[in-house]
């Protein structure tokens, strides 16, 4: 028995993020779940959770355990690519009940180094990252995992929400200054939303933190802007009906993003507001 347990927990190839992260985009391909993939996919999840993974439930998927000392990184594996994440897990101690999120690691440029970045350095429980091209085709729509149903990305939003109930959901984005609608969402650097008209009290008193500490225009939705306020976001949606309290998304400029990817000070100060 302890044979197998420690054949079970070992690491598969362990690798830098990076490498495991680039490795994660190599197919471009995007396979809608079935129903009881995603079934499997929640009692997975709940195990890593709880600390008590289930034997062979992410093999039967096609997924890969990576260990690599106290994270655990569940990734699709080579000859199985369909679009479904990169998902971490950290089981050290005195872990925070924080899930980070990267649903356009990629397009919304150094959002997913970011993501890794405050995972590591704010000892959240978890994180993901998308793993295919947000405009992949998913038959009718396409693969935004921001914006679609049915996928991997809404079951493990939803396992996270209901065990960590009083937890908190990081969702990080970037925008384009130029292209938004309004004089407001022009002149701001980072607008923080709870994705509806009332945010609760910890998300303003994180946007007026970032304010006071931050030499960069925050705006908090919909008060200071009404715009970006992941009204159509679809873990928004769930975590909404969930009665789940503790959803923010997180929009940045290019100039904030750099800043964040670079300077450990700067994300020292980001991390301080959203304690």
């Amino acid at each position: 028995m302890v044979m197998l347990i420690f054949l079970f927990c070992t690491a598969v190839n362990a690798k830098p993020f990076a490498e495991l992260f680039s490795s994660a985009f190599r197919s471009a391909a995007f396979v809608m779940p079935s129903v009881d993939e995603l079934r499997q996919v929640q009692n997975a999840y709940q195990s890593e959770l709880t600390g008590r993974p289930i034997s062979n439930a992410w093999e039967t998927l096609k997924i890969q355990r990576i260990v690599q000392n106290d994270v655990l990184y569940l990734v699709e594996a080579n000859d199985h690519r369909k679009g479904r994440g990169l998902f971490a897990v950290h089981n050290g101690v005195g872990v925070k009940p924080w899930l980070i999120q990267a649903p356009h690691a990629k397009s919304d440029k150094y959002t997913g180094r970011i993501a890794s970045q405050v995972f590591a350095e704010s000892n959240a429980k978890a994180a993901m990252w998308n793993s295919v091209p947000r405009k992949t085709r998913a038959g009718n729509t396409t693969a935004d995992m921001a914006h679609l149903n049915g996928t991997y990305w809404q079951t493990v939003t939803e396992v996270f929400a209901r065990h960590y109930v009083d937890g908190r959901i990081i969702q990080l984005h970037g925008f384009d200054q130029s292209k938004r609608q309004s004089a407001a969402g022009r002149d701001s650097d980072i607008i923080i939303s709870a994705g509806n008209q009332h945010p609760p009290h910890w998300v303003q008193a994180f946007a007026s933190c970032l304010k006071k500490t931050m030499s960069v225009k925050v705006s908090l939705y919909p008060f200071d802007v009404q715009e970006l306020g992941a009204t159509t976001n679809v873990q928004n949606h769930l975590l909404q009906r969930l009665g789940f309290n503790g959803f923010v998304h997180i929009e940045m400029s290019l100039p904030v993003r750099k800043h964040l990817k670079t300077s450990a000070k700067f994300r020292t100060l980001f991390l301080d507001c959203l304690q």
